[in-house]
C-alpha cells in the first residue's frame, strides 16, 4: 500500500515492487490514491506493507481493525513527520534493511484508541486532544508550501508563546484532575504533531492511554525541544508529566480547539461551552512485523 505523495515522492512504484522482488517476496503493489485500495486489504496475503506516512498508515490500521482479515502489517516509512513508525523504532533505517529484515521480524500488538463524546465516537490510532496541538492544525494550511514539519514546528513555537492556558477537567481511570493547560493529549503512542515526543515512553502495544497535561510551567521544555529541532538537531526528549489510563475523561473549555489525530474534531457541547469527551484504550489490536 503506497502513497505516491508521501515525503519526498521519491519513491517511485517500481522502485518499491522491485525492492521487495529482490529480497525474494512476490508483491501486489496498490497506489492509496486509487479509488476502492481500501478494497486489497481482504485480499488472502502473507504481510501487508505500508509505504507512506501516519496519515497512510492511519488509514490502513483502521481499515483493517474493521476489515474482515486480521493481516499482518509492517510500515516503510516515507512521510514527514513518520510518528507511528519512530514509535515503533522503524524509522532512520534503510528502507533495504528493512525489507531485509522481514523473515526474522518481532510481532507485537498496536492497540488502537477510541474516544467518545454526545456526539457519537471515532476510533484513533496516534491522540486525541486539544489546545496546543490541535489549534496548530487549524492554524496550519491543508497543502503548506515547503516542509511541511519545519511549518508545524513554527506554528507550535509561536503557540507556546500565544496560547493562553485554560482550565481543563479530567477524571483518570475515575481521579479527578483539574488545571490550567495550554494542551491535554490521550496518546496510543508517544510521539505526535510534526514528530514531537510528548510520552516517549509510551508503549503503542499495551492496553492504556498515555494521557499528558500539558501545563504553564512546561513551555520553557518544550519550547526549548522545539528550538533545538528548528536549529537542525535532535535534542532530548522534553519531560513531561504522563499518566497511563484505560479510561480518560476529558472536559475541554469554552473555544478550546479538538482533533482526533491530525483532524479537527468539533464534538457537541455543553451550555457551559465545555466539549466532554471520553477516551479509552480500544479493544482493536492490529499485529505489527517489526524487522
Amino acid at each position: 500500500m503506497h502513497n505516491p505523495s508521501s515525503g519526498d515522492e521519491e519513491h517511485s512504484p517500481e522502485m518499491l515492487t522491485r525492492l521487495v522482488r529482490s529480497a525474494g517476496h512476490s508483491v501486489e503493489y496498490r497506489s492509496t490514491d486509487e479509488p476502492g485500495w481500501d478494497e486489497a486489504l481482504a485480499c488472502d496475503a502473507d504481510l501487508v506493507a505500508v509505504a507512506g506516512g501516519d496519515g497512510t498508515v492511519g488509514d490502513v490500521l483502521l481499515g483493517l481493525q474493521d476489515g474482515p482479515r486480521r493481516s499482518l502489517l509492517t510500515i516503510l516509512p516515507l512521510g514527514s513527520a513518520n510518528n507511528i513508525a519512530h514509535s515503533l523504532g522503524l524509522t532512520g533505517r534503510d528502507l533495504a534493511d528493512l525489507v531485509a529484515g522481514w523473515p526474522g521480524g518481532a510481532r507485537c500488538p498496536y492497540r488502537l484508541g477510541d474516544v467518545a463524546s454526545d456526539g457519537g465516537g471515532a476510533t484513533f490510532v496516534e491522540a486525541v486532544g486539544g489546545g496546543l496541538f490541535a489549534e496548530s492544525v487549524r492554524q496550519t494550511p491543508d497543502e503548506p508550501d515547503g516542509d511541511k514539519v519545519l511549518l508545524g514546528l513554527r506554528t507550535l513555537r509561536r503557540l507556546l508563546d500565544e496560547l493562553p492556558a485554560e482550565p481543563w477537567e479530567a477524571e483518570l481511570d475515575g481521579r479527578p484532575r483539574e488545571c490550567r493547560c495550554i494542551a491535554v493529549e490521550a496518546m496510543a503512542i508517544g510521539w505526535t504533531g510534526p514528530g514531537v515526543p510528548l510520552a516517549p515512553a509510551a508503549d503503542p502495544g499495551d492496553e492504556v492511554l498515555d494521557v499528558v497535561m500539558i501545563e504553564d510551567g512546561d513551555r520553557a521544555e518544550l519550547g526549548a525541544y522545539v528550538d533545538g529541532r528548528l536549529r537542525g538537531r535532535f535534542p532530548r526528549p522534553p519531560e513531561l508529566s504522563r499518566t497511563r489510563c484505560q479510561s480518560a475523561t476529558l472536559a475541554a473549555p469554552p473555544g478550546s480547539a479538538l482533533r482526533i489525530d491530525d483532524v479537527l474534531w468539533e464534538p457537541p457541547r455543553t451550555t457551559d461551552g465545555r466539549a466532554r469527551l471520553v477516551a479509552t484504550a480500544a479493544a482493536a489490536v492490529v499485529e505489527m512485523l517489526l524487522p
